[in-house]
Parts: structure tokens; sequence; C-alpha cells
């Protein structure tokens, strides 16, 4: 790390995402879901839409976490650093690691500008946890695979990191960790779109599918391979959602859920 922290070694594990709009955030999702299965204590912050970041910075040091970890697309990079400087000045004693779209793409970049202190590259719910577990016991952080660390001597990657090869295997999600009234009314961020699918009224439950890629685009990054989820987890995870939530339409949040023909009919079969 770029120094020597004292962070509370029982302290819980904070995620601060952005405000959630247009989208369930599957990401932060997955990454709480898969700390708590593991009997991590996890918390999701979410950044204020406008105005000052002053109490998102005092409720974070309240909490006196063992690390905060800040995630998402590259255009947030200036607000995440602002937080970091805010949160130094502030006399933080806690690592900060950041991951997302915004970081596998252009790693030293990234951890350079936030002025963060571990990065993760990839899939990020294993090499989170083996983060956590290392700080927590005390050891040694260079031997985790899919990390760039930052050091005395500048920073070190540690090469590609673990993902989940069966999405089967993906944790349950901790929906109370993700304000309902934020998500589930997502549709009428798109009500002044030309997406008459869309309606102001809809609540709505989020699907995942699949993630990776099959395509070698010239304009893009890949970091990991492409795997789908069992039609059958999805369709019984809608239906649980859809009652407890009383939704009454499914967004499916991956890009390439009817990337393959035969997956589409069975997907459009489960769905009739």
């Amino acid at each position: 790390m770029s120094k020597n922290y004292n962070s509370n070694l029982a302290g819980p594990v904070i995620l601060v995402s952005q405000p959630i709009k247009y989208t369930f955030p599957f990401s932060y999702a997955y990454l709480s879901g898969y700390l708590k299965q593991r009997g991590e204590d996890v918390r999701i912050l979410f950044r204020p839409i406008l105005g000052s970041l002053d109490g998102l910075v005092k409720e974070i040091m309240a909490a006196k976490p063992l690390l905060v970890g800040f995630g998402s697309l590259y255009p947030e990079l200036k607000i995440i650093s602002e937080l970091v400087n805010k949160l130094d000045r502030a006399g933080r004693k806690f690592p900060i690691v950041i991951g997302g779209q915004m970081v596998s793409p252009i790693p030293e970049f990234a951890m350079k500008i936030t002025g963060a202190d571990f990065g993760v590259l990839g899939e990020g719910e294993i090499t989170l946890f083996k983060l956590v577990k290392a700080l927590r016991d005390k050891k040694d952080t260079h031997g985790i695979s899919g990390l760039i660390i930052r050091t005395s001597e500048g920073m070190l990657s540690t090469g590609p990191g673990d993902f989940i090869e069966d999405l089967s295997g993906l944790p349950p999600i901790p929906y109370e960790l993700f304000p309902e009234e934020k998500w589930v009314p997502i549709g009428r961020y798109f009500t002044d779109r030309a997406q008459p699918h869309w309606r102001f009224n809809d609540r709505v439950i989020p699907v995942h599918g699949g993630r990776g890629c099959p395509f070698s685009c010239n304009f893009c990054y890949h970091h990991s391979k492409f795997r789908f989820r069992p039609i059958k987890d999805m369709m019984e995870e809608a239906q649980k959602q859809l009652e407890r939530f009383n939704g009454n339409m499914l967004y499916f949040g991956d890009d390439l859920v009817l990337s393959d023909p035969e997956r589409t009919r069975e997907l459009t079969r489960a769905l009739g």
C-alpha cells in the first residue's frame, strides 16, 4: 500500500456506488452478496446526486471500515479522486479499493488519478473477498491474483484474477442493501426518451443472465470468457422477486442476453 494503515480489523466493508438511476447495480449486488455469503459485514453507500460530499465522508469515517471500495465507469474517476482526497484530509486509516470498467482497461492510470491503494482487475467477487480476508488476517496481499497494488516502488500487477466459472454459483443478491424505492420504479427515468416499453409506474425486476463476451472487437477490452447463467435459475429468481416486490416487468441487465439463437428460443419459452 502507499502507506501503513491501521484499519479497524473488525470493521465493515463499505462499497460506495453512484446513485441508482436507469439500472439496478448488479456489480455492487454480487460483490456484496459474495462477501455476505462468506460472513462479511458489508454496507452499500450511495453518493449524493448533487451537493457536497462531506456528509458521505463523515458517514464513512464514522463507520471505521476495514476498507472502502469504489467502482463504475471511466467518467467517474474524477469524483472518486475528490472523495479519496476528502477522506485523506479527514485522516483515513483504511485502504481504498477501486474496480469496474474504469479500472480494468487502464489500471495504472485509474490508480494514479484516484490515489487508490488497490485496483481489482476483471470480475471482482473472488479477488475482493481474498483481499478482505488477507487484510483481516494481516496477511500479505501480493500473492492475490487480479490486483494492481500501489507500492513504494510504483504499481505492482499480480496478473489475471479468478472469476466465477459456473454462474449457477452466483450468490443471492442482498436486496435489503439497495433502497427499493430507488431501483424498482426505474421506468420513470426513461419516460423522457423514445422507448415506449418503459412506463412511469412500472415496477421493474432486474434479471442477470450472463458475463463476458464471445467477440473480439478491436475497440473493446476483454476480462473473462463468455458464460451464460442457467435459464432455470434466472426464471426462479425472477418469479421470487416479482412476488416480493410486486413487480410487473422484467429487465435483463446483460447486453448479450439474446446472443445465442437457441438460448433465445429457450428463454422465450420460459417467459411464456
